[in-house]
């Protein structure tokens, strides 16, 4: 079994044992440990707060968010902020070729930033280097065949002291929005956590408390978050900072053969992108596992 979250309260594993081995057939359980009695009436924004005093607590300083554009990295945000705690953000931008391919995916946390005065460290990043010659090791070191989720594994290496945070993702009205892809994060967290660097993968699970107080229900996660007062600048769709990259390869049809997209012909996207550097990973690891459903089975059973 493994575990996450501040006091490993998050719990998963393959099976209804939970095993930490995969087998054929096998669904992602995961079991979120928790009395939700004690903490069904903490505001959100409050247990953000508490989340980042107890990381101040427990982690290294500098305490650096890694930011994208979209509503949790500016969330994060507020909630340091708000803190009073010093942090810093960072955000890459995807610069190749001369093309600044996530521009699109940074003007809501630059509009943010600018409304609140708050700055931003920006770092280039060759991200179409690091597809052509690098994807593939971090694909199979992290048993993940997510191109989003591995680059943002890679940008853990241009750190080498305090604590990292992801904004991670929230939980809904039926449990952790999580699969065992997306955990591809926490398991290069738990390989390059070591004694001068602190990774956090998923803060907004990062203690019960802030998980079940962003519970959406029937609303968007945009109004969750409004509503619960973070001032978030809302994108004009959710956007992965990869839109820009896949239409540039779009081009490149002569770079797949017809038997390669013949062979991936029943999967859900027939784009270059995808057929040159997420299928066949996705039939080279796990056989089947990006499919597992996530279960959490605690809060259902008791809760729904």
């Amino acid at each position: 079994m493994w575990n996450m979250g501040d006091g490993d309260w998050i719990k998963y594993g393959w099976g209804k044992d939970m095993s930490t081995s995969y087998t054929r057939g096998d669904l992602l359980q995961i079991d979120l440990l928790s009395d939700l009695e004690s903490i069904a009436n903490t505001g959100s924004l409050q247990a953000a707060i508490n989340a980042v005093n107890r990381i101040v607590k427990t982690c290294p300083p500098p305490y650096i968010l890694m930011c994208s554009g979209g509503v949790d990295s500016q969330a994060m945000a507020w909630a340091w902020y708000m803190s009073k705690h010093p942090f810093r953000i960072v955000s890459f931008k995807y610069v190749s070729n001369g093309i600044w391919f996530n521009e699109h995916d940074t003007l809501s946390l630059i509009e943010f930033s600018t409304m609140h005065n708050i700055s931003i460290h920006f770092i280039d990043f060759d991200v179409i280097t690091f597809l052509e010659n690098k994807l593939q090791e971090e694909v199979m070191k992290y048993d993940c065949d997510s191109p989003q989720i591995c680059t943002h594994i890679q940008f853990i290496e241009y750190f080498n002291e305090g604590t990292l945070i992801f904004s991670g993702n929230t939980i809904d009205a039926t449990g952790a929005i999580l699969s065992y892809t997306l955990l591809g994060l926490h398991r290069a967290a738990i390989a390059k956590t070591h004694s001068l660097l602190k990774i956090i993968p998923f803060f907004f699970l990062h203690t019960p408390e802030l998980a079940y107080s962003l519970r959406q229900g029937h609303i968007t996660k945009n109004d969750c978050y409004s509503f619960s007062g973070y001032p978030i600048v809302r994108p004009p769709a959710k956007f992965t900072g990869f839109e820009k990259i896949k239409e540039w390869y779009d081009i490149f049809t002569d770079r797949v053969p017809s038997k390669t997209k013949w062979r991936y012909g029943n999967r859900g996207s027939h784009r270059i992108f995808d057929l040159l550097f997420r299928h066949p990973y996705q039939s080279m690891i796990g056989d089947g596992k990006y499919q597992a459903e996530t279960v959490q089975q605690y809060y259902k059973d008791k809760y729904l």
